[in-house]
């Protein structure tokens, strides 16, 4: 047994022996004694890998994970990840953190699938919080946590803190909120946050405590973690406060108050008003706001418990840390802060070689007391006026009807930014109510321009406002009415006339509708020429409002006015762009120098297609011409370091124009190869836009990602074996990415040949057909036919001798090692596949041969068949290499069955 590291027999040894510390909504229960054995076996456990292995983690937010977090922070280097990104998210995190294993539920098929992309070991932890752990090579590390930031004003970093400093983090927090035995705390933050482990797991411990995993941040699993479980303080962000205000009768909120001690207030602001209503809300139960990072292992300033002073709007005294202001910034020094982010240089966060630069604004009252004023990264500069989101945003919560308020800048072509706001209201609030509320309490050039009304604001990971989000909404186009089909310019304008003037939202502009008389004025006028503006594509003189404020006269007056450049010409990409257009045979557009177009004026609507070469749309626009407009792009797919970051970018300006060039109706994309890809990323921005994309044509590029548009596949027979490689059978493999369905033509040929030679002809209808219809229908997806924990091996026999360019026959025998027979159906069929591999990996055969499996296998049984396959005519020797698939995306061999291989010598004679 190897003694286990001090800090974790602290916790361990301090723990109540017979009652329970860890419980969970599930009915999950552990005692402390329980706690201590289990954590202690699993940090034996753990001794297998060399110590400070670096284990990226994909796990749920359950007590199991926090028991397994426990034991796994004190021997290793842990990098907990948010399992709600996406897989391109994930992996981009893998690929840049130097992990060196992933660790997944045994639940949970996609960690074993990023694990494979990523070309990490897997290791799979169990409901009984045992471990399956992979064979490790490395060198001996310090251990703790490797967290990422937020990420709210940029690319999150990586944050390393040891476990000395976790530890020294919760004993302060202990200290500060007075935790004892009897305490126990309320855990509903997401396990790859600092306070889900510091704050709500490591302090109540320490304390001798306990904690209760609520399984959810809503409002009931909140109250029965009070109720029910006994709890005596929660730790919230003032959105799950403002919900439980929203959601919880006065009578249940004060049953919880009367059982709480306190309630931890963290994460981002929480104005004194809102504070107020909270406190008064809980019948008295004190609410105490605090200040951390993940930096500083957690908490930096709290407010003290009752009876000592609090004072709202305050993050309170710094605790057992050093604390400074420095023109205004927030500067931090301490034993518990990390010694620098990982992959910068330090001198590039810390001043004086120990201050750490929190990029947080405020300022020390007479009392010691912290007040935060903003983000540096954040500050609205409206004209070269500085305005700080957090005065707005008190200002918008000091109105009774609202919840939630987040201020941000917004674009403005004079002032450089304006403000925005973003807001969620309860049920007796309202838009006109707020602006006569903001009016009032904030001087004019203070009070937001736009306010979005949302059900609720967007938030990263750790509860924080996701202000880029913030910003992208603010500017992009508003979505369509229903009463207002996008079919001409004129709905558009009406869509920008309801946005600026909210009290005609429910009323169709008329022809002779005054925009004045309907309730606007010059700023308001301001606002509306703007939004039309960019809509429309079009240069509008300033005083066009108000030489034709009457609904019908001012469109007729839009459509008139020329469409205005698209293009910057102080942005490089697009200069680049149009250059690498400049010798393609289609005539330029207008106001868009970096697209082309072939039968502008043909009367269907046009397809937008992004091709790599010349040579790759001549053989579209002729099958196209009287029919229908071709604008074209370029897919820069040979630019040196290209990436899907750029791919997206360019993705972007392109939405823009295509939004441009067709102001209403459905959208038709398409694009050949990574043109494809670009006009997959191109249709994500056009429907945040609230546009409608029809469909996309792709020529050879297959989809990974689910998609809310339909897809019609063109596939060359070179794409077709290349997709073989990883698919037994392609067209069912790509039905999970298309929910919203697809179609696959098989165009034969190499990968350029059809397209830049032809014949189109044989396709051509089902090419019209989708750009009229769209596709009709969803895809079946096949059923799983392996889950995690199955058991079982691939077996084959026969001469390693074979005859060149003849076939040979080997005999194979599929054994079934599990406790569950494996079903044979057609539903769900079965395959032995068989591809050809040179020694040095290459694949030389994707699919040499394959056979089904007519039979069910049972449990401990197995079954042989004989598999023939064609050797190839040369003499070099080739490895055989033998998989179970489910005829679509799975492998036997990636879900815990051995699979088999064997090297085979052709003869000489």
């Amino acid at each position: 047994m190897t003694p286990a590291h001090s800090k974790l027999s602290d916790i361990l040894d301090g723990l109540p022996q017979d009652a329970h510390v860890l419980t969970g909504s599930n009915g999950f229960a552990i005692s402390g004694s329980a706690l201590s054995t289990k954590t202690t076996a699993l940090n034996n456990a753990l001794q297998a890998l060399p110590q400070g292995t670096r284990v990226a983690t994909l796990l749920p937010d359950t007590p199991e994970t926090a028991i397994w977090l426990l034991a796994m922070v004190h021997h290793l280097q842990v990098l907990p990840i948010n399992p709600a990104l996406t897989d391109t998210e994930i992996e981009s995190i893998l690929n840049d953190s130097s992990a060196q294993v992933l660790l997944g539920s045994d639940h949970d098929p996609r960690a074993a699938q990023l694990a494979g992309i990523c070309a990490l070991p897997l290791a799979i932890l169990h409901d009984d919080c045992t471990v399956e752990l992979p064979a490790v090579d490395g060198a001996v590390q310090n251990a703790g946590l490797i967290l990422l930031t937020s990420g709210s004003t940029g690319r999150p970093k990586r944050v390393p803190l040891t476990p000395e400093q976790l530890h020294l983090s919760a004993q302060r927090i202990a200290r500060a909120l007075n935790l004892g035995p009897t305490d126990r705390a309320v855990h509903a933050l997401p396990m790859f946050h600092i306070g889900a482990i510091v704050d709500l797991l490591l302090a109540p411990l320490y304390a001798g405590g306990a904690v209760h995993f609520a399984g959810g941040m809503g409002a009931r699993p909140l109250q029965n973690s009070v109720r029910d479980y006994g709890c005596t303080w929660m730790q919230l962000v003032p959105t799950m406060l403002a919900r439980l205000q929203a959601d919880l009768t006065a009578d249940e909120a004060a049953e919880m108050g009367q059982a709480l001690r306190f309630i931890r207030s963290v994460s981002s602001d929480l104005a004194p008003s809102t504070h107020a209503r909270a406190e008064a809300f809980f019948a008295g139960t004190p609410i105490i706001q605090m200040y951390g990072m993940t930096e500083t292992a957690g908490q930096i300033t709290t407010n003290p418990l009752p009876p000592e002073m609090r004072k709202p709007g305050s993050v309170g005294r710094a605790f057992e840390v050093d604390l400074r202001i420095e023109q205004g910034e927030v500067q931090v020094r301490g034993d518990a802060i990390t010694s620098g982010y990982e992959g910068t240089e330090r001198a590039e966060h810390f001043v004086d070689g120990e201050w750490l630069r929190t990029g947080d604004l405020g300022y020390l009252d007479e009392d010691g007391f912290l007040f935060l004023t903003g983000r540096s990264k954040e500050m609205i500069n409206r004209g070269g006026e500085k305005i700080s989101p957090h005065e707005i945003e008190h200002a918008a919560l000091s109105y009774e009807g609202t919840l939630e308020a987040a201020a941000f800048a917004r674009p403005h072509p004079s002032l450089g930014e304006e403000v925005a706001m973003a807001v969620t209201f309860a049920k007796n609030g309202t838009l006109d109510a707020l602006q006569a509320h903001l009016a009032d309490a904030l001087a004019a050039f203070k009070v937001p321009r736009k306010i979005l009304v949302l059900d609720a604001l967007p938030r990263l990971g750790s509860g924080k406002i996701d202000r880029r989000a913030l910003r992208e909404m603010g500017t992009a186009a508003p979505k369509a009415t229903q009463e207002a089909p996008q079919t001409s310019l004129g709905a558009l304008i009406a869509d920008a006339w309801r946005t600026v003037l909210p009290q005609t939202a429910a009323d169709e502009p008329r022809a002779e509708t005054d925009f004045f008389d309907a309730g606007g004025d010059s700023l308001a006028g301001a606002q509306f020429l703007f939004e039309v503006e960019r809509l429309s594509g079009r240069t509008l003189p300033t005083n066009l409002l108000y030489d034709a404020p009457e609904f019908g006269a001012f469109v007729a007056a839009v459509e008139r006015a020329p469409l205005r450049e698209i293009i910057d010409k102080s942005d490089a990409k697009h200069v680049f762009l149009n250059s690498r257009l400049k010798d393609w045979d289609a005539p330029e557009v207008a106001g868009v120098p970096f697209f082309r177009v072939l039968h502008k004026d043909a009367p269907d609507t046009p397809l937008f297609w992004c091709a790599q070469e010349e040579g790759e749309y001549q053989k579209i626009a002729e099958a196209f011409e009287g029919k229908r407009p071709l604008y074209l792009m370029r897919s820069l797919f040979l630019m040196l370091g290209k990436n899907d970051d750029m791919n997206d970018v360019l993705a972007r300006d392109y939405a823009e124009a295509i939004a441009t060039l067709q102001p209403g109706g459905a959208i038709n994309l398409g694009g050949f190869c990574e043109g494809a890809k670009i006009m997959r990323f191109a249709a994500a921005h056009l429907i945040s836009m609230g546009r409608d994309v029809r469909i996309i044509i792709s020529w050879d590029q297959w989809f990974d990602t689910a998609l809310s548009v339909p897809v019609l596949h063109l596939w060359s027979d070179d794409r077709y074996e290349r997709y073989q490689r990883n698919h037994l059978f392609p067209e069912r493999a790509i039905a999970a990415a298309h929910p919203a369905g697809f179609d696959v033509i098989r165009v034969g040929g190499g990968h350029t040949e059809v397209l830049t030679q032809g014949p189109l002809e044989d396709f051509l209808p089902h090419i019209e057909s989708a750009l009229k219809h769209g596709i009709q229908g969803t895809p079946e997806v096949p059923p799983a036919a392996f889950e995690r924990g199955m058991r079982g091996d691939i077996r084959l026999s026969g001469s390693r001798f074979v005859q060149r360019g003849a076939r040979a026959s080997v005999t194979v025998r599929v054994h079934n090692a599990g406790s569950a027979h494996w079903p044979a159906s057609p539903d769900a069929p079965l395959f032995v596949s068989a591809q050809l591999r040179n020694l040095d990996g290459h694949i030389a055969q994707a699919v040499a041969a394959h056979c089904q499996i007519t039979q069910s296998v049972d449990a401990g049984q197995g079954l042989d068949f004989q598999l023939e396959f064609e050797v190839p005519d040369k003499w070099l020797p080739f490895k055989l290499c033998l998989d179970v698939s489910d005829g679509a995306s799975q492998k036997a061999s990636d879900f815990g069955i051995k699979a088999a291989s064997k090297i085979m010598f052709p003869k000489l004679f």
